[in-house]
């Protein structure tokens, strides 16, 4: 795995799903990923609806993810969902 990939568990699944905190072109992301038996992490890919409002799957697949923005914008972000999740913040 690209150091700028890092795969965290879902301690309570049995299927190796997770989240993996993924750069790209300097935008992050929280993307739904899994591990499989040998280690590997594979993205979770999704089929978004056609934008003409018939529900249609669009022919490209797109991974599976929550954008943040920039760095800085991810670590508050983060830092917001943190608090909410500690009770310092919130709903």
């Amino acid at each position: 795995m690209e150091d700028s990939k890092f795969f965290y568990s879902n301690p309570d699944s049995q299927y190796g799903e997770g989240v993996m905190l993924d750069e790209y072109n300097g935008k992050w992301s929280l993307v739904s990923a899994r591990q499989g038996k040998d280690g590997t992490v594979y993205i979770q890919w999704a089929y978004p609806q056609a934008r003409d409002g018939s529900k249609k799957p669009i022919d490209k697949s797109v991974p599976w993810k929550v954008s943040f923005g920039n760095k800085e914008a991810t670590v508050s972000g983060l830092r917001h969902f943190l608090s909410i999740l500690e009770g310092d913040a919130p709903f």
